[in-house]
């Protein structure tokens, strides 16, 4: 058969193809060039979904997003631009997301899983899944998976575990499973029925983490529950924000005030919440800010010729707010408080951080615990301006006369007791992150350079 017949002609083209590199054969050039419109459509598309998915927006607002896509002269077709789409771009995108993450857990070696609970509206036990772990160097955190338990208890627990490990097609994930972390509910880490100690079962060497930014709150919890000054600055916290949030009237009259007097227009923040440090934080800066706001709408509000239309239990609430806010010893708490909550505050968000390691937690409690120790004789940045002020003003905070004892400004004269509220609040730390029942964690120590010894020390030591 000739070379130039026409069948050998075919073979030895098809053969050309097949052995071409991907992405540069002729055929695939005019193929790939004819659909790259649609391909940068459809990337478009997808971007759109992926961040209304990102920042939990409905799907209904993917159709006018399209809209100010066109506005901006994006070519983004006519094609897939309804809501009903978009859930259809979500599954696909979120198939990819679950394929990475399977990729991810094949590769590693060891995981450790991360759950916590909550309730949802209907008043249901959730239970939310992560995976941590880390490959060649790098550590990274999974979202899993989110599962109702039939009960509440270990069993329940760990049976959402197995199903969102499941639903990700990996069964052996025990077989890797070297830590679980968890709040200090005794479901998670009871001795004998906890979730840690049924895992132990199938795999003794795991090891359990309680979640150290709980720890903190838990610490500043007990330190401060048997003091009379925390709870009556608790009392006037949270009343002034209840006093202002449920009343639209009080916060555009506290709104006029602060324009008036030329200070931030912020309102009392609330200090419960999950994160109650961050909240505390928040709601004594937030009375700072706006402290001579509050205090002209109070006085405003106890005269009732000024405002006749305030209801007795309104002027009586506001009256007792505002022999509060310029009580001396109130005062003086309330801002050496704020310099403590800063200092926890800053170690709560390191905490929080995703890149935290075990060795690093404890030399952060280490180093905050010596800033508090200082503030036993030692006024903090907060405390020390409240005094100046005082002391520049003759006794005035803000233009406003403060009722003030006559006393020595002795520490040990404050009504408060200063040193013994520090040394409580340590002990407290020492004793939520004490990590002797785990010798493991404790050696983890060693992994943080800052904790090594300096290069003089090693003096007279043969290697």
């Amino acid at each position: 058969m000739k070379k130039n017949h026409p069948f050998i002609k075919k073979c030895v083209e098809i053969h050309r193809a097949k052995s071409t590199p991907r992405g540069e054969s002729a055929a695939e050039k005019i193929v790939e060039k004819l659909n790259k419109k649609a391909v940068d459509r459809l990337t478009v598309l997808f971007c759109n979904v992926h961040a209304l998915v990102q920042h939990r927006r409905p799907f209904t607002d993917y159709p006018w997003i399209l809209e100010l896509d066109k506005k901006k002269g994006i070519d983004v077709g006519n094609t897939y631009n309804t809501d009903k789409e978009a859930q259809i771009f979500s599954f696909f995108i979120a198939q990819e997301a679950r394929n990475n993450i399977k990729k991810f857990m094949n590769k590693c070696p060891f995981i450790s899983v991360i759950t916590d609970g909550a309730t949802d509206k209907s008043v249901k036990e959730q239970e939310i899944v992560y995976c941590r772990s880390s490959n060649a160097g790098l550590v990274d955190t999974y979202y899993i998976g989110i599962g109702e338990p039939e009960r509440a208890d270990a069993n329940g627990i760990i049976s959402v575990i197995d199903t969102v490990f499941e639903s990700l097609d990996i069964k052996d994930y025990k077989d890797k499973l070297v830590g679980f972390g968890s709040d200090g509910a005794s479901v998670n880490t009871g001795k004998k029925n906890g979730v840690i100690a049924k895992l132990r079962e199938s795999q003794p060497c795991i090891i359990g983490v309680h979640c150290h930014a709980h720890r903190l709150e838990l610490a500043y919890k007990d330190a401060m529950r048997k003091y009379p000054s925390h709870k009556t600055l608790e009392e006037l916290l949270d009343g002034l924000y209840l006093f202002y949030h449920n009343s639209p009237l009080n916060r555009s009259d506290l709104g006029r005030s602060c324009e008036v007097l030329d200070v931030p227009k912020v309102v009392p923040a609330r200090i419960g919440g999950t994160r109650w440090l961050s909240h505390w934080l928040r709601a004594l800066e937030n009375l700072w800010k706006a402290y001579p706001g509050i205090v002209s709408h109070l006085q405003t509000l106890t005269h009732t010729s000024q405002v006749p239309k305030r209801t007795t239990d309104a002027v009586g609430k506001a009256n007792g707010y505002l022999k509060m806010l310029l009580n001396f010893d109130i005062l003086v708490y309330a801002h050496f408080m704020t310099d403590v909550i800063k200092v926890l505050s800053t170690l709560s968000l390191f905490l929080q951080h995703e890149k935290a390691t075990v060795s690093e937690v404890y030399l952060k409690v280490l180093a905050t615990m010596a800033v508090l120790e200082q503030y036993k004789n030692k006024d903090g940045p907060i405390l020390k301006k409240f005094v100046q002020l005082l002391e520049l003003d003759k006794g005035m905070f803000h233009g406003f006369k403060i009722n003030r004892i006559e006393r020595s400004r002795d520490n040990a004269a404050l009504k408060f007791p200063r040193e013994g509220t520090i040394d409580r609040l340590v002990d407290c730390l020492n004793g939520r992150f004490d990590e002797q029942q785990s010798r493991i964690l404790k050696a983890t120590k060693l992994a943080d350079f800052l904790g090594w010894p300096k290069r003089s020390n090693y003096a007279g030591i043969n290697f």
